[in-house]
């Protein structure tokens, strides 16, 4: 449509009420225009934040610490000048930089790294316990009387270590059980030999403690193990090591398990809890589900600060369903720290005081540290900056009684820390609905929703402020997970559970995996028509029946109950 532009004289002979009508009609318009330009505005500011949140969460640092200055790091600023590290770094203390270049001052700094010498005895305390062969470096008779023909003494030897390395090996032990036949009858006997973990099978405890190190310790797919033997001029194929990791299991790590956790259920006043997704295939062809459909694997685990030895237990379930930590904590009185999911929320409700659940200041802390390191030279004065630090600042005064007893700790959060968590609460409600930014306003809504179960820590001595514990022991299965990527069956999940209980339960109690999965398989086989509660318990990791060889000797403390 072509606009006609109209004349000074054809304006002039417009009338009064038409250039009102027309400016009124020009004002409507430039409000419309400029509430669309102020939400297009926002939107923009929106998708910016966004994809500076993405960008930080695939590409950026993953420590929560905001600091600028990382401890122990040459660091520069964004001019590219020198920051000397904190005082924590030894090398920088006393560094001097009135009147000095910057060249002066790394080379000051690098030389003091460079003069800094290791403490002496660390290689011996290192090498303190490994098992020594002593060689001797003599000179013979003859050539001494050479060098001294007035006589010598021998001085102090001169000593010093080397480690070598022994490559492992597969040996094949082929068995030949001896036949006799009578020469009068058809009577027949045959000579004894020894009990096998599987019939007609190749499988020792040995070999299978070997195949769950490799897997469920380092973290080794099944595929790599068999590479591995196969350098070792033995073929093992992955499906025939997977069926012996699941059969086997159940026979004899599953009862461990099961007893562990009856163990945790009865003496633990404070379980922590959490969950993460993984892809098992068999699950997508159940009803209901599809290849996008994900898998979970739950972990609840104890210390022996909450009254139990230390346990870690691991359950596969095809789902997120909130009664699977329900049925798992049936019977169970006592403290429940988690993150924010709902239906841990509901067994405190349903429970009514039986159960207390505690929440995690690290959850909160981690939305507001992710949106500043999404933009951090605009981030200092934000309501996610401002919000970081107060929390931090809870953080600094309870750790500052950390290792206290829990009566003296609770008194100190009820003297010192629970103002800060009220003046923190108080802000943020202040500040609901009044921030710009999305990602601020959905921490505040968080915070808000989660306070019930943020202030639990204050009630108690004994909780602690956060959940990062269970992200830490959930941690070695991620790392599993991302290296044989998916589980084929739901009862190759079952057993993975099982085996990270007890792998994550071993390293909590300082044992040697593969010494102790051996020992069990061995024991449990001696004794496979009469396993016995009794037995069971001689086996748990905290037992004091454990051979005090299967404990990594560089620690003074023993984790074992009466």
């Amino acid at each position: 449509m072509k606009i006609k532009v109209l004349s000074s004289d054809e304006l002039n002979n417009i009338s009064k009420d038409a250039i009102i009508l027309i400016y009124q009609q020009l004002a409507e318009s430039f409000a419309i225009i400029q509430d669309q330009n102020e939400h297009l505005i926002k939107q923009v500011d929106k998708l910016q934040e966004s994809i500076s949140l993405l960008t930080q969460q695939r590409f950026g640092r993953k420590t929560e610490k905001t600091k600028e200055i990382i401890n122990g790091q040459l660091c520069f600023d964004k001019n590219g000048h020198i920051i000397i590290p904190s005082n924590t770094d030894p090398d920088a203390n006393d560094i001097d930089d009135d009147g000095k270049s910057e060249e002066e001052l790394i080379v000051e700094y690098l030389a003091r790294r460079e003069a800094r010498k290791r403490k002496k005895g660390v290689r011996s305390q290192d090498l303190a316990f490994a098992d020594v062969i002593i060689e001797e470096h003599e000179l013979a008779e003859e050539e001494l009387s050479n060098h001294f023909p007035d006589g010598y003494r021998e001085l102090p030897c001169e000593i010093s270590h080397r480690v070598e390395y022994e490559p492992s090996k597969l040996t094949v032990i082929e068995e030949k059980v001896h036949i006799y036949k009578s020469k009068s009858d058809d009577s027949i006997i045959r000579a004894d030999k020894p009990d096998h973990l599987m019939a007609h099978s190749v499988v020792t405890p040995s070999l299978l403690s070997k195949i769950i190190t490799d897997k469920y310790v380092n973290a080794m797919p099944v595929n790599r193990i068999f590479k591995d033997f196969e350098r070792m001029d033995v073929i093992l194929r992955p499906q025939t090591m997977n069926r012996w990791l699941v059969k086997l299991s159940k026979m004899y790590i599953k009862p461990l398990v099961l007893r562990m956790k009856d163990t945790m259920i009865s003496l633990a006043d404070l379980i922590h809890c959490d969950e993460t997704p993984f892809v098992v295939e068999e699950d997508h062809k159940r009803k209901g589900k599809s290849k996008e459909s994900k898998s979970y694997m739950w972990v609840y685990h104890t210390f022996d600060r909450y009254g139990a030895p230390p346990i870690f237990i691991y359950e596969y379930q095809p789902d997120r369903k909130g009664e699977h930590p329900k049925e798992f904590l049936k019977g169970y009185s006592g403290v429940i720290v988690t993150d924010g999911y709902e239906p841990y929320h509901s067994i405190e409700k349903e429970r009514d005081g039986d159960i207390i659940v505690a929440g995690c200041w690290a959850h909160l802390k981690r939305k507001l540290a992710a949106i500043i390191k999404a933009d951090p030279e605009n981030a200092k004065g934000t309501v996610a900056y401002e919000g970081n630090a107060k929390i931090a600042a809870i953080f600094h005064m309870d750790n500052m009684l950390k290792d206290a007893k829990p009566s003296d700790r609770l008194r100190h959060r009820k003297s010192n820390v629970a103002p800060l968590v009220d003046a923190f609460f108080e802000w943020v409600k202040d500040r609901d609905g009044k921030v710009a930014s999305d990602a601020t306003q959905r921490a505040l809504t968080y915070a808000i929703n989660q306070e019930h179960y943020l202030r639990a820590f204050l009630d108690n001595g004994m909780i602690p402020m956060d959940n990062s514990d269970a992200e830490r022991s959930i941690r070695s299965f991620c790392i599993g997970r991302n290296n044989w990527n998916i589980a084929a069956s739901s009862d190759g999940a079952e057993v993975a559970g099982y085996l990270y209980s007890m792998v994550e339960t071993l390293k909590a109690c300082r044992i040697k995996p593969y010494e102790y999965f051996k020992y069990v398989f061995e024991t449990m086989l001696a004794n496979e028509n009469n396993i016995t509660l009794e037995l069971i318990d001689s086996l748990m990791p905290w037992s004091k029946e454990i051979p005090e060889e299967f404990y990594i000797k560089d620690t003074k403390k023993r984790t074992k109950t009466k």
